[in-house]
């Protein structure tokens, strides 16, 4: 419905859904989902073929964190590839109070999922270790998203790019290893992008 611009109608299945996840019993839940047809375009293989005609979409995500007063969040987007600049967007961080990468990336993640009008990526890939990565699908998990999510954890120096992900996923390892290269080149732009936003506020703050 989302795609088809009915907003009102992609509101009101989202709505349900949430009361549906409140239903304990799984065997209910499952059969209301089969009854409504609700169904997830994004639940479909996304390593393997589309369905539909956009190119593969990743999503690339990075916080910049330089005190109190300085939290931004950043989001690219990298389609069959190559940069889609029309695509990115910025976050100023609202509601985090103090430092904490993770919960400042979990503002963002929530912001950018309550734009039904964009399209959803085949991947998240998000600058950060294991805690980023694992509330990111907590926040899926919570709106019943099936996405990918892979998290490029690059230490205290920045000198290393260790994968984050599902390492029982046979399919998705083989996926990392094809692509290695490209979601480093995606985390690096998240990182580059989150960096520029945040200095950009800083000299416009020191102008006034």
């Amino acid at each position: 419905e989302s795609k088809n611009k009915n907003f009102e109608e992609a509101a009101r299945l989202r709505d349900q859904i949430k009361d549906l996840q409140k239903i304990q019993d799984v065997a209910l839940l499952n059969k209301s989902f089969v009854d409504e047809e609700i169904l997830f375009s994004n639940q479909n293989d996304r390593l393997g073929g589309r369905s539909d005609e956009k190119g593969f979409r990743i999503e690339g995500y990075d916080i910049s964190n330089l005190g109190k007063n300085d939290k931004v969040g950043s989001m690219v987007v990298f389609e069959d590839n190559e940069p889609k600049k029309q695509d990115y967007r910025k976050f100023n961080i609202k509601k985090v109070i103090g430092q904490s990468d993770v919960d400042c990336l979990a503002e963002v993640i929530e912001r950018r999922l309550n734009h039904l009008e964009w399209p959803l990526p085949d991947v998240f890939l998000i600058d950060g270790g294991l805690p980023q990565v694992g509330r990111v699908k907590q926040i899926l998990q919570a709106r019943l998203i099936n996405i990918l999510v892979v998290g490029i954890a690059k230490g205290p120096n920045r000198d290393k790019n260790e994968f984050i992900f599902d390492r029982h996923d046979k399919k998705l390892l083989e996926f990392i290893k094809e692509n290695k290269n490209i979601l480093i080149q995606v985390r690096d732009e998240a990182h580059r992008f989150a960096i520029a936003f945040n200095r950009s506020k800083r000299q416009i703050s020191r102008g006034n």
